[in-house]
């Protein structure tokens, strides 16, 4: 599970949903929340927040497209790959911070990938997660 420290710096909401934006290193995150009375307590401007996010959902770009429907866009490098014959799983640097990735070995191959390389880091704003940070 990928794990940023960052700050709530805006939120959208109708009905039982919001939309929250996060400052994580100076990037913008997005995720979309269900709101309960439990999330109502810490999601507010200038909570310090946990965004996760699971490995098998960072996509990631050699180029990027702006016209695509995918919020969290985050420009990372490549640190090192560990290929698999099915699976191969990708420790990204962002902002000195290791984001991981699990993609096909197809993909991998098909793109070219290597360390080294910079690329763009996709998640869907459904698949982010936030918490309360305590620490």
């Amino acid at each position: 599970m990928n794990k940023l420290q960052g700050t709530v710096t805006g939120m959208e909401t109708e009905g039982g949903i919001s939309l929250v934006e996060a400052d994580v290193q100076g990037h913008r995150f997005s995720s979309l929340v269900l709101e309960g009375d439990e999330t109502r307590s810490y999601l507010t401007v200038g909570s310090r927040i946990i965004v996760l996010f699971k490995e098998s959902e960072v996509s990631v770009a050699t180029e990027s497209f702006p016209g695509i429907s995918i919020r969290n866009r985050i420009p990372c490098a490549i640190r090192s790959i560990i290929k698999g014959r099915i699976l191969s799983h990708l420790i990204l640097d962002f902002r000195g911070r290791d984001i991981h990735s699990l993609i096909s070995t197809h993909s991998l191959i098909d793109l070219g990938l290597h360390p080294g390389q910079a690329i763009e880091a996709l998640i869907k704003s459904t698949e982010v997660s936030l918490a309360a940070d305590h620490g």
